[in-house]
């Protein structure tokens, strides 16, 4: 495995994942989600519109503010940090039948996570954040922790003489200030085998990364949900991840 196999795989770049036959696809909401209609969110409209005419009333709308426009300043990671937990309660991910953590989880080390309150040791959203654009590439991060989650699944199987899992998605989110970044990772027990024998998969492993449906990608890339245009697309992603994770 040349460099590679001898990296630790927090260390790994998306160069290394290039060596390891991982590629990101960049896909739609039909393929991301199994359907091209994503539901409906009932966060506020002075949420969503931002119209500057309006007053935040409730405590959800002062905070969305409030953790929106600190989590826009440069190298200020705790605010991201903050925003994004805000965001999970905003839309109900704490869920009677899910629960959020913060920061290290049984497995997976992420800077937020989700996890299903009848099965805590199954990470079903990491979320991992950053400051700014500068920050290091976070994909090879969220595949790192999905082959933890995927291998400690497969621990407890074979502890409760189970057939192992052979293949496994996970759910992420790179949150780069207040923009939201949605990716699908895909984890075989080939990948799994191929790195515990140091060797390169011969099968391919897809990172899918969601094109969110926003109008203006530039704007998007530059103020996530610190604009308006933004908004509603944005949330009906995580709606529709939410109600992924409840299902499931």
């Amino acid at each position: 495995m040349g460099d590679v196999g001898s990296k630790p795989v927090s260390e790994w770049t998306m160069e290394d994942l290039t060596a390891l036959n991982v590629s990101v696809q960049n896909v739609n909401v039909d393929t991301f989600f199994g359907t091209p209609d994503l539901p409906k969110t009932e966060v506020s409209r002075i949420i969503v519109e931002q119209d500057p005419e309006d007053i935040a009333e409730t405590d959800e709308e002062h905070e969305f503010f409030h953790y929106s426009f600190y989590a826009i300043s440069p190298s200020n990671k705790g605010s991201v940090d903050d925003f994004g937990r805000f965001l999970l309660r905003l839309l109900h991910f704490n869920h009677d039948r899910l629960l959020i953590r913060w920061g290290q989880g049984v497995w997976v080390k992420s800077d937020i996570s989700v996890q299903a309150v009848d099965f805590p040791e199954e990470t079903l959203l990491q979320i991992q954040t950053e400051a700014d654009n500068a920050a290091p590439e976070r994909v090879p991060q969220l595949l790192t922790g999905a082959l933890a989650a995927f291998q400690g699944i497969n621990r407890l199987h074979e502890r409760e003489s189970s057939p192992i899992l052979q293949e496994k998605s996970f759910l992420a989110i790179a949150m780069v200030g207040a923009r939201l970044d949605f990716y699908k990772i895909f984890i075989t027990q080939e990948f799994n085998e191929a790195l515990k024998n140091s060797r390169i998969p011969t099968q391919p492993t897809f990172i899918q990364k969601l094109i969110v449906p926003v109008p203006d990608h530039d704007v998007y890339l530059k103020h996530g949900l610190y604009d308006s245009s933004s908004c509603m697309a944005v949330f009906q992603c995580l709606e529709a991840i939410k109600a992924n994770m409840v299902s499931s």
